[in-house]
């Protein structure tokens, strides 16, 4: 073979391995579109507000309670422009802001019990239905695994997110958080599993089993869902840790299978 006939050879080969490349990379894409579009429809935004009146304290890290170890990463603006203040205690509404997820047609939706730990009255929103704000209130607490329900009254059955199995989850698998950061609305965000299970220290002697990822988890995203790319809620995302106060790449969500345990008796 010619010099020529090998180039033209070479030439053929690298089109089709470019071709086969571009293929197997839009299937990808097309994997996560799915997955994102399968779970959307079932994430809400959560507004949750202290009663007028009520005193809240410039934010201090000393954990009582897991909700507080957690609150440290997302605090509302507001508390942050006051911790960094220092100000006195004052008297004002405070509205914090996160996600959750329908896990019932009947209109119970999981969140973590931080974006609602000073009410049970809360707002909850829907992409789908802009401007439509409907009221609810938290039923369900479970403060050690930082979780909560609420339920809503809607019109009709809602769509539910499909649950998967986290103790299935391995190191490296493909992962999209799905939330409302900032108040942004249905905002998607890529990475993989970090560790399956990591152990943070939540009080003298007390642990939490979370997931680690690398997808993006910004306040406004707790609460909201992690799935997998067949669209399963394998955790939901409570936590980022950032020392210098940017996206540092370590986030965290309660694996799914310990909110299991509150929703089982849910109608």
């Amino acid at each position: 073979m010619n010099d020529r006939a090998l180039f033209a050879v070479l030439a053929a080969a690298f089109a089709l391995s470019s071709r086969a490349a571009a293929s197997e990379a839009m299937s990808l894409q097309e994997a996560f579109v799915r997955a994102a579009d399968a779970v959307k429809p079932a994430v809400a935004a959560i507004t949750a507000g202290s009663a007028e009146g009520e005193e809240t304290q410039p934010y201090a890290p000393v954990f009582r309670e897991p909700e507080e170890f957690f609150e440290q990463f997302f605090y509302t603006a507001e508390r942050s422009d006051t911790a960094r203040a220092q100000k006195a205690p004052d008297k004002r509404r405070v509205h914090d802001t996160g996600s959750g997820i329908v896990v019932t047609t009947g209109g119970y939706i999981l969140t973590n019990n931080h974006v609602v730990r000073w009410t049970d009255e809360v707002t909850v929103t829907f992409s789908a239905a802009p401007g439509k704000k409907l009221p609810g209130r938290v039923v369900l607490r479970d403060k050690a695994a930082d979780l909560a329900v609420i339920k809503i009254e809607a019109a009709g059955k809602l769509p539910c997110a499909r649950l998967g199995d986290s103790s299935a989850i391995r190191a490296g698998e493909w992962a999209i958080a799905v939330g409302s950061p900032f108040g942004l609305e249905q905002s998607v965000t890529v990475g993989v599993i970090s560790a399956p299970s990591q152990k943070l220290p939540i009080g003298q002697g007390s642990y939490i089993d979370v997931i680690q990822t690398d997808a993006a988890i910004n306040p406004g995203n707790s609460g909201g869902p992690l799935v997998n790319l067949r669209g399963e809620v394998i955790g939901i995302n409570t936590a980022a840790y950032s020392p210098a106060g940017d996206f540092a790449g370590i986030g965290f969500a309660i694996p799914v299978n310990r909110a299991r345990e509150l929703i089982s008796d849910l109608p």
